[in-house]
């Protein structure tokens, strides 16, 4: 009896541990059930839309910052051909300072708020350049007038559309922190808007062009003089 009992409890103290090396070695693969996939599939999602919000803050002030300096380095392009300008008006060359007028005009639009001023005074001292050319060469600037008018207005006009831009932005964010999305017929009010500043850019650009061509052709023509002197 005692042999026997002592044998199966051998038997049975050798098979237990190489059953388990065996389920450690070799586990059986888990079950994929549906409601394990359902977890994986929410959670993947979640992490997506987690990225995509981190993407969207870090590139926002990106591209606010690619916009701001490409309005700078066209504005700095402008001003270097102002500065060369003044250099042939300093010797006496108003044909040449000519040269280089319309290349002092900016045509693009203006994104930055903060440099609407600098384009604006900008333009103003261009235009009393070609006061001075005019003069130098006893012509009359006819279409200066309505240059300044138009620039003045331009200016106007960029900055309502700056600011009808940040107030949907604004409004957006603001309906988006609340789960709330914006309502059509604001969302109706700010894009019609917006498209009637773009329309109204477009064509005061066309006047620019021009009125400004008007301007340089009167400047630059080789006819008699538009001045009388007494």
């Amino acid at each position: 009896m005692f042999h026997l009992f002592f044998a199966l409890a051998s038997e049975s103290h050798e098979t237990i541990p190489s059953e388990l090396a065996e389920m450690i070695h070799n586990p059986a693969p888990l079950a994929a059930s549906p409601e394990n996939v359902v977890i994986g599939v929410v959670l993947g999602l979640i992490g997506l839309i987690i990225l995509l919000a981190l993407l969207v803050l870090i590139l926002s002030p990106m591209r606010k910052l690619f916009v701001s300096q490409k309005d700078k380095n066209r504005l700095k392009y402008a001003f270097d051909q102002l500065v060369l300008l003044d250099e042939r008006l300093e010797k006496g060359d108003a044909r040449g300072a000519l040269k280089f007028a319309r290349n002092c005009f900016v045509f693009e639009l203006i994104s930055d708020p903060h440099l609407l001023r600098p384009f604006r005074e900008h333009h103003q001292n261009v235009l009393s350049r070609c006061l001075l050319i005019g003069e130098d060469l006893g012509k009359r600037p006819e279409h200066l007038g309505a240059v300044e008018k138009l620039y003045l207005q331009r200016t106007e006009l960029m900055e309502l559309l700056i600011k009808a831009q940040g107030s949907y932005k604004s409004l957006g964010e603001r309906r988006s922190k609340d789960g709330k999305g914006i309502p059509s017929w604001s969302k109706s009010d700010f894009e019609t808007r917006i498209a009637q500043i773009q329309v109204e850019l477009s064509a005061n650009l066309k006047e620019v062009k021009s009125e400004l061509d008007a301007l340089l052709r009167t400047l630059s023509s080789e006819g008699e003089s538009g001045i009388t002197y007494h």
